[in-house]
């Protein structure tokens, strides 16, 4: 017989089932276009075989980085967040740093989360010419933000 299963398993287990459905469904829409978007609805099988289906929530979640909801308490958009880490710096290298951003972590790899962060920051930041680096290596990009 198998041994009991634990709380923290469940937990790892769960998150690790709702990172899997983040990268497999979700999708941040385009700047000035969330909310109005054809909700195509995409299918996706749980563990247990049981078949969900997702339309406005591929968009919804991923969107409460860009907007977080009024019940998130404390919580700002990433752009802002990006704004005032920036704006902390010294006068001399802002414009640098808004020219050059880099972008790490798990939740990047969403698609269209890349372009969005580009058009959030030159939207807040008011530059005109810049890049944003992210690495076309999932994996590179998942850790880059531990290494």
């Amino acid at each position: 017989s198998s041994a009991p299963r634990t709380d923290s398993y469940h937990n790892y287990f769960v998150r690790e089932l709702v990172e899997d459905i983040k990268h497999s469904v979700c999708k941040v829409s385009p700047k000035d276009t969330a909310g109005q978007l054809e909700m195509e609805s995409k299918a996706y099988d749980l563990p247990d075989k049981t078949q969900i289906s997702l339309a406005s929530e591929r968009f919804s979640v991923p969107e409460l980085m860009f907007n977080p909801s009024p019940l998130a308490c404390g919580f700002k958009p990433l752009q802002d967040l990006v704004f005032d880490s920036v704006s902390k710096c010294d006068p001399d290298i802002r414009q640098t740093l808004f020219q050059s951003t880099i972008i790490a972590g798990g939740g990047s790899l969403v698609p269209g989360f890349v372009d969005r962060v580009t058009a959030e920051i030159k939207g807040i930041a008011q530059f005109t010419k810049g890049k944003t680096i992210a690495s076309p290596n999932a994996d590179e990009r998942r850790y880059a933000a531990w290494i």
